[in-house]
C-alpha cells in the first residue's frame, strides 16, 4: 500500500515538474516574442501565397534614385530642385502630388563663391540679390500647382499619463502652437481620444509656416515596425492634443474621394468610414478601412518595390528633358497605363505592353 501511494506520488510531481516546465517555456516564449514572431512569419507566407495583386497605374512614384545622384549628390540637392520636380510633374498633368520628406527647419539662404566674385557693386541692393531663398521659391511652386501635399512627423513619449501628456503639449514652444493651430483644416476634433487606445502624442515636426500655408494638405508619414523589424501595418490616423491627424495617404484619399474629413467616421478598433467616396461620377459609396484600437491598418502588399507593376519615375528624367521630349513620354506613359488598366497582365509582361503601345503609337515608335 505505501509502495502504492509513493509511485502516485511520484506521478504527481512528475506532471506537476511538467505542468510548471511548460508553465515557464510559454511565458518565456512570450516575453521574447517568439509566437508574435511566427505569427508575423504566417502573414508572410500567406502573402507569397496568395501572389502579386493589380496596383493602379495612375499612381507613381518619383525616385530620387542611383540615376539621379550620379547627377548630383545628395547633399547638394536643395529645394530649388524639389521646386523643378513639381513644376514639370504639374506641367505634365499630375493631378496630385505628396512630398515623402520633411521640411520642420528652414533651409540655409545662400550666395556661391562664383556669384561673389562676379559682383562688380556691393552695395546693399546688390549684395542681397545674390542670397537665393530655397524655401520662398519651393512655396511659390507649392501654391502654383495648387495639389501639393507635404509631410508631418509625431513624437511619442514614454509616459502616457494624461497630466503628463497635456503639460508635454503646453510646454511646446510657440512656433509650434502655431502650427497644430494652422493645422487644424488637416485634422478632426476627437475628445473621445482619451478613452481609447490610441497612443497620446507630444510633439510635432511640421513643416515651416511658408510651405505649410502653400500646401494642399499635409499628413503625418510614419511607418509601424513589428518585433521582427518589418512593416505589415501602418498608422492611418494619430492622437494629439484632442485631435485627430489623418496619415498622407488618407488625407489624400479623402480629397481624391471627395469625402470632408469632418464626416469620417472614426472607430478605434474597428475601422474608418469614409461615407458617400466619390468612385466615379455616377457611383457613390461608402468606403470601410478596418484598424485596430492603435489606429493601424493592415498594408495589403502589391509587391516588391522594385516589382514591374509600381510606375517609377527618376527625378533625373524630369529635371533634365525638355518640355517636348517630356511630353512625348508622359503621353507613352498614359497610354501604358491606360492598356494595363484594361488588361492587369500587362503590368507583369513588358514586351507585349511595348508592342501594344507602339500599335496605338505608329509615330512614337523610335
Amino acid at each position: 500500500m505505501i509502495k502504492k501511494n509513493n509511485k502516485y506520488q511520484n506521478k504527481a510531481k512528475i506532471h506537476l515538474v511538467i505542468g510548471l516546465a511548460s508553465c515557464f517555456v510559454i511565458i518565456l516564449c512570450s516575453h521574447l516574442s517568439i509566437f508574435e514572431k511566427l505569427e508575423l512569419k504566417t502573414v508572410d507566407w500567406r502573402f507569397k501565397a496568395r501572389g502579386k495583386i493589380y496596383f493602379d497605374p495612375s499612381i507613381a512614384t518619383i525616385d530620387i534614385d542611383n540615376r539621379s545622384l550620379e547627377k548630383e549628390r545628395w547633399q547638394d540637392w536643395k529645394r530649388d530642385k524639389h521646386a523643378s520636380v513639381i513644376d514639370k510633374a504639374t506641367g505634365l498633368g499630375a493631378e496630385m502630388i505628396s512630398l515623402d520628406m520633411y521640411f520642420s527647419e528652414s533651409s540655409q539662404v545662400v550666395a556661391t563663391r562664383e556669384q561673389i566674385d562676379n559682383l562688380t557693386s556691393f552695395r546693399k541692393d546688390d549684395v542681397l540679390e545674390l542670397f537665393y531663398d530655397f524655401d520662398k521659391n519651393l512655396a511659390e511652386s507649392i501654391k502654383k500647382a495648387g495639389n501639393v501635399y507635404l509631410s508631418q512627423n509625431f513624437l511619442l513619449p514614454n509616459d502616457q499619463d494624461r497630466d503628463f501628456v497635456n503639460n508635454a503639449i503646453q510646454k511646446l514652444p510657440e512656433q509650434k502652437r502655431q502650427a497644430l493651430e494652422a493645422l487644424k483644416s488637416c485634422s478632426i476634433a476627437y475628445p473621445d481620444g482619451w478613452g481609447s487606445k490610441l497612443d497620446k502624442y507630444t510633439d510635432i515636426e511640421a513643416p515651416i509656416d511658408v510651405l505649410l500655408k502653400a500646401a494642399k494638405g499635409v499628413g503625418f508619414t510614419q511607418a509601424y515596425i513589428d518585433a521582427d523589424e518589418r512593416i505589415r501595418r501602418y498608422p492611418l490616423i494619430l492622437f494629439m492634443d484632442n485631435r485627430i491627424y489623418p496619415s498622407l495617404a488618407l488625407i489624400m484619399a479623402c480629397n481624391k474621394l471627395d469625402v470632408p474629413l469632418s464626416s469620417l467616421d472614426i472607430v478605434p478598433g474597428l475601422q474608418v468610414q469614409l461615407p458617400s467616396a466619390k468612385i466615379s461620377d455616377n457611383n457613390r459609396q461608402d468606403i470601410f478601412i478596418p484598424i485596430d484600437g492603435k489606429g493601424l491598418m493592415n498594408v495589403n502588399w502589391a509587391g516588391k518595390w522594385e516589382d514591374n507593376n509600381f510606375l517609377h519615375i527618376s527625378s533625373s528624367f524630369l529635371l533634365s528633358g525638355n518640355n517636348a521630349t517630356l511630353l512625348k513620354e508622359s503621353n507613352i506613359i498614359n497610354i501604358a497605363k491606360r492598356l494595363i488598366q484594361k488588361n492587369p497582365f500587362l503590368s507583369q509582361n513588358s514586351l507585349q505592353l511595348i508592342n501594344e503601345i507602339k500599335a496605338l503609337e505608329p509615330d512614337d515608335n523610335e
